[in-house]
């Protein structure tokens, strides 16, 4: 039905019948009797009256056909249950039937298909006793239904990052550099792509993963966040020299830091490091500030030195009393015992003299792996160097 089904006023029952529904129901209709029917909904299906109460009786299906632009939200009044007393319905007598198959990501990653004003107890528990079946044909697309009590809401949401497509140049906030186009939010899982290239990224999302290949370069100093964590497989860098501040996120490397970070404050973050990470500046001032987290990950090999300028305290000149360092030395198949240098900094300040001495947690440092090993810092030289017990035997620099 593509028109409108009127009625006088008051209640429609189904009886037990099937309305394919692309047009209207009148407004004059103010309760909804599903009564053991069915309804299917074609995106523009419409309510006119936006009260109308909706009631599941007996066993009802409902179906949803998506647009490529996705589905106009029915909005009705209050979905019941049970009306005085008697034919009570609970999820399990309901079967929801989407049909995604037409759908295009860039439309969005959560939709709502049905808003209610309100909802009966029976409706908070329990959603997933009724039948859902989801239609993805060639599109290959993945969703999941939901209802969402604090709404009284049927949602449909398609568990994706939001993904950098770069179709319309390469500024972050461009909401058509993005599938869906709209700009990436604090909630959202962000995805940049081998081979993309961002300008102006913004400190809005929950997680970002920049893959190999892909460069990320930020406009702001801040980067991060508590709970927020940026995997870098490819280059996280600045649009111009100057600082990265963590700013209590957590920062997985496995890739790189750019050439114009030349400050880089870990501002109570953490920093776990893959054998393979580098600083692009050899000369970025690298700052301990607040409590932080340092993680480094051997290869087979060993690990890569880590290049960098001064290393420095921060503002209350913590020095090594609030650093932990994780090292991860069990894929470590190299010869031993060995003698390996994480870090090589340029210099440090006066506060890193002072006695480094993990047995007072000083820093704190939990080494992982059969063979063991313990980690000090070399103030003539300004570098934090492993040493990986195992077999007795003769020292030797990895690099």
């Amino acid at each position: 039905m593509a028109g409108t089904l009127k009625k006088a006023g008051g209640v429609l029952r189904l009886n037990g019948a099937t309305i394919n529904l692309a047009g209207h129901l009148g407004s004059a209709i103010t309760f909804l009797d599903t009564n053991g029917g069915a309804i299917n909904f074609t995106d523009g299906a419409t309510f006119d009256n936006p009260n109308m109460n909706f009631e599941h009786k007996g066993n009802n299906t409902f179906s949803f056909k998506l647009a490529a632009g996705g589905f106009k939200t029915l909005a009705a009044g209050t979905l019941y249950s049970v009306n005085n007393g008697v034919f009570s319905a609970a999820w399990s007598n309901v079967t929801y039937n989407v049909d995604i198959a037409d759908y295009d990501l860039r439309s969005g990653l959560r939709i709502v298909l049905m808003d209610f004003t309100a909802h009966q107890t029976k409706f908070n528990t329990d959603f997933n006793t009724a039948k859902v079946n989801i239609t993805a044909g060639d599109s290959g697309l993945e969703a999941a239904l939901s209802f969402e009590t604090a709404t009284s809401s049927l949602v449909l949401t398609f568990p994706y990052p939001v993904t950098w497509s770069g179709d319309n140049g390469e500024n972050w906030r461009n909401a058509l550099n993005w599938i869906p186009t709209n700009l990436p939010t604090a909630s959202d899982t962000v995805l940049i792509k081998s081979g993309g290239s961002v300008t102006n990224a913004q400190n809005v999302f929950a997680s970002i993963e920049i893959q190999t290949n892909a460069t990320v370069k930020v406009g702001v100093d801040f980067f991060g966040g508590i709970g927020r964590t940026n995997s870098v497989a490819g280059i996280l860098d600045k649009d111009k020299a100057g600082t990265l501040r963590l700013n209590g996120g957590t920062l997985e490397l496995f890739g790189a830091l750019g050439s114009n970070i030349t400050w880089l404050d870990t501002q109570g973050g953490a920093i776990n490091f893959t054998d393979g990470a580098a600083f692009r500046n050899g000369n970025m001032n690298f700052q301990h500030k607040g409590s932080n987290i340092f993680g480094y990950k051997l290869s087979e090999t060993g690990f890569t030195t880590l290049i960098a300028g001064k290393l420095w305290t921060g503002d209350n000149q913590e020095g090594w009393s609030k650093v932990t360092y994780n090292v991860d030395i069990s894929d470590y198949a190299g010869a031993m015992p060995a003698e390996i240098v994480l870090a090589d900094y340029a210099g440090h300040t006066a506060e890193y003299n002072q006695p480094f001495d993990p047995e007072q947690s000083r820093p704190k440092v939990n080494i992982t792996g059969l063979h063991g090993g313990s980690l000090s810092f070399d103030t003539a030289t300004s570098k934090l160097i492993l040493r990986v017990y195992g077999p007795k035997g003769t020292l030797i620099l990895v690099h």
